[in-house]
C-alpha cells in the first residue's frame, strides 16, 4: 500500500498546493482571519490549512466552529497544547495559563478542509461558507445568523454545484 501511495505523491502534493494558494487568495483580505505565512524558499505539503480567526473579527474560534460545522463545512480543531492533555492534568497538576501563547494559538486556530481529493466545487464551498458567514458576523450577526442569508448561501453552492456538474466536473452520481 505504501509504494503504490508513494507514487501518486507528486501528483497529490500539486493538488494540496493548488487548494491552499486558492484558500490563500480567498482569504487573504479578510480583516480578522490570518492565513498561513510561508517562506518564498518553502514548499510545504500542506497536510493541513489552518487559519487564525482574530479577536478583531468579532466572532471566537468555537462560533466559527459551529456555524461551519452546520453549514456541513468539515472544519477541525488540531494541536491541542499537550500540558492540556487529560494525562498531563492529572499527571503534572496543569490547569491551563502555564503556557499563553500556546494556549492562545489553540484557542483561535481551525483547519479547514484539506485533502487532495478536494473538487474544485468543494474548495469553493469551504471559501463561501466561511466569507459568508466572516460577513455576517462582521456586520453584527454574531448570535443569529439570518435566515434568509443561510438560505442563500445554500442556494448559491446549489447553484455552482449545478454549473460544475453540467460542465463535468463533478460526477452525477
Amino acid at each position: 500500500l505504501g509504494l503504490s501511495q508513494l507514487a501518486k505523491l507528486p501528483a497529490n502534493l500539486a493538488r494540496r498546493r493548488e487548494i491552499a494558494a486558492m484558500y490563500t487568495s480567498a482569504f487573504a483580505g479578510i480583516d480578522g482571519i490570518v492565513v498561513p505565512a510561508t517562506r518564498p524558499e518553502a514548499n510545504p505539503a500542506w497536510h493541513l490549512y489552518p487559519i487564525r480567526v482574530e479577536p478583531r473579527l468579532g466572532i471566537k474560534r468555537e462560533e466559527i466552529f459551529r456555524a461551519l460545522r452546520a453549514e456541513n463545512i468539515g472544519v477541525n480543531v488540531h494541536y491541542i497544547p499537550v500540558h492540556l492533555h487529560p494525562y498531563y492534568r492529572d499527571r503534572f497538576g496543569y490547569r491551563g495559563g502555564e503556557f499563553p501563547v500556546a494556549e492562545s494559538a489553540f484557542e483561535s486556530l481551525i483547519s479547514l478542509p484539506m485533502f487532495h481529493g478536494m473538487t474544485n466545487v468543494d474548495v469553493v464551498d469551504v471559501i463561501r461558507a466561511t466569507t459568508t458567514l466572516c460577513a455576517l458576523f462582521e456586520h453584527g450577526c454574531r448570535r443569529v445568523l439570518v435566515a434568509r442569508d443561510i438560505a442563500s448561501a445554500r442556494v448559491a453552492r446549489a447553484q455552482s454545484y449545478a454549473t460544475a456538474l453540467l460542465a463535468g466536473e463533478v460526477s452525477g452520481a
